[in-house]
């Protein structure tokens, strides 16, 4: 006889086999490994800013009131780019990982074949296009004659309601 405690052990043994499989563990590796990159950038951003703002600090033995050392602004340039151009490829890194990892995606055959799928399945047949434009058609000569008549009642109608 097996108990509630027995299911809920099984689901999560079958959750930790998908978790712990080859193929699920190759499909989270580019999600670790963006946020890996995500998590050097961003350390790397913050070692710069601190950088920066300890280059203004006068040091001890100079005067207080002496102008902070010049800006190169296009190495500030290049090297913010370089710092926002990092976060933003390893965090698009990180949701691909997640999103191929969530939908089980782990090669271009995967897609492919998902992709057939729902490709076949969006497309009616020749035959169901066919029949709706036919109903289409049908519906909208029917309008169109209905239409008419009423215009057609209507102007048999206001010459009696002149007289």
């Amino acid at each position: 006889m097996s108990t509630p405690s027995d299911a809920t052990d099984q689901k999560s043994q079958t959750t930790w086999e998908y978790m712990t499989n080859r193929r699920s563990r190759k499909q989270a590796s580019l999600f670790f490994l963006g946020a890996t990159f995500f998590t050097f950038s961003t350390l790397m951003a913050k070692r710069a800013t601190l950088f920066r703002q300890r280059a203004t600090y006068p040091h001890f033995y100079k005067p207080s009131n002496s102008p902070p050392p010049p800006i190169n602004v296009r190495a500030e340039a290049v090297e913010a780019l370089q710092l926002a151009t990092m976060s933003a490829f390893s965090g698009v890194m990180m949701i691909g990982g997640g999103l191929l990892w969530a939908f089980d995606i782990s090669s271009l055959e995967d897609i492919r074949s998902r992709a057939r799928r729902s490709a076949v399945t969006l497309v009616p047949s020749q035959a169901q296009q066919d029949r709706a434009f036919e109903e289409w058609l049908a519906d909208t000569m029917a309008k169109r004659k209905a239409k008419k008549e009423a215009e057609e009642s209507q102007l048999r109608e206001e010459p009696d309601q002149k007289r």
